[in-house]
C-alpha cells in the first residue's frame, strides 16, 4: 500500500534507524529521494519541483531516558 502527498511544509526529523525510516518515507509514504549530504542527512520531497520537503537525520543511537513520575 503506498500513498503520496500532495504537500508537506519543511519538516526535519532525527531518527534512530535510518534504513528503516527511508524504507517508510519512500515506499510507504511515496517520497522521492533528492539528495543526501555528506553528513548523512536525506533530503525527500513529494513534489519533485521542489528541493525537499521532509529532511531525516540520524540520532543518537541511545534512547533518551525515560521520565517516570
Amino acid at each position: 500500500m503506498s500513498y503520496t502527498p500532495k504537500h508537506l511544509g519543511h519538516v526535519v526529523m532525527r531518527v534512530r534507524d535510518m534504513e528503516r525510516s527511508l524504507d517508510f518515507y519512500t515506499r510507504v509514504m511515496g517520497l522521492t529521494i533528492m539528495e543526501r549530504s555528506p553528513s548523512g542527512t536525506v533530503f525527500m520531497s513529494a513534489n519533485t519541483e521542489k528541493s525537499h520537503e521532509l529532511a531525516i537525520r540520524r540520532s543518537a543511537s541511545t534512547p533518551p531516558a525515560q521520565i517516570t513520575r
